[in-house]
């Protein structure tokens, strides 16, 4: 092993700018409620490889952009066109590993 990254965030699941409200609120209500203690539930999770799903924040992926952008992968100017777009997304939900 060369080097071990800081943990990050992975797997958003984001509602598309005009859907409606009530639908995006379900699917998010939805990933957020899976139990890990319901044999079935826990199945579903396990087939995403995740133990839950919690809320996120757009600047939960600053650390993420900001390494993108040192290993050349993202350039600033993207960077900053994305982040104004990446704001007005609903509420988004990512999976966690804890």
């Amino acid at each position: 092993m060369f080097w071990t990254t800081p943990p990050f965030f992975d797997y958003v699941w984001v509602a598309r700018k005009g859907l409606d409200e009530k639908a995006a609120n379900a699917v998010r209500d939805a990933f957020l409620a899976l139990d890990p203690a319901d044999p079935q539930q826990k199945q579903i999770l396990e087939s995403l490889s995740a133990s839950k799903y919690v809320p996120a924040n757009d600047s939960d992926y600053d650390k993420l952009r900001q390494a993108a952008v040192q290993a050349g992968l993202l350039n600033e100017l993207r960077l900053q066109g994305s982040a104004s777009s990446i704001q007005d997304e609903r509420d988004p939900c990512r999976r966690s590993t804890e």
